[in-house]
C-alpha cells in the first residue's frame, strides 16, 4: 500500500485572520486543522507527494494573500 504523505503548519497570526485562513484550509481537500495553544495547526495528507506539494502552496499562496491584505 502507498504511504500517506503528511506536511503539518504551524500558523500563529492575528485573530483578525484566523477566521480567513480556516475557510481557506476548508476549501482545500486534504486538510485538517485543530487549535493550539498559540494558534492554528494544519495538518495536510495526500498519498500523492506531488499533489501534497500543490496543496501546501495553494494553501500557503492564499495565507499570504489575507495576510497582506
Amino acid at each position: 500500500s502507498m504511504a500517506e504523505h503528511e506536511v503539518v503548519i504551524e500558523w500563529e497570526g492575528s485573530n483578525s485572520h484566523q477566521s480567513l485562513i480556516i475557510e481557506v484550509a476548508e476549501s482545500i481537500e486534504g486538510i485538517d486543522f485543530e487549535e493550539v495553544e498559540n494558534g492554528l495547526k494544519f495538518i495536510c495528507r495526500s498519498l500523492d507527494l506531488k499533489a501534497l506539494r500543490g496543496m501546501v502552496d495553494a494553501f500557503l499562496e492564499k495565507c499570504a494573500k489575507i495576510e497582506q491584505s
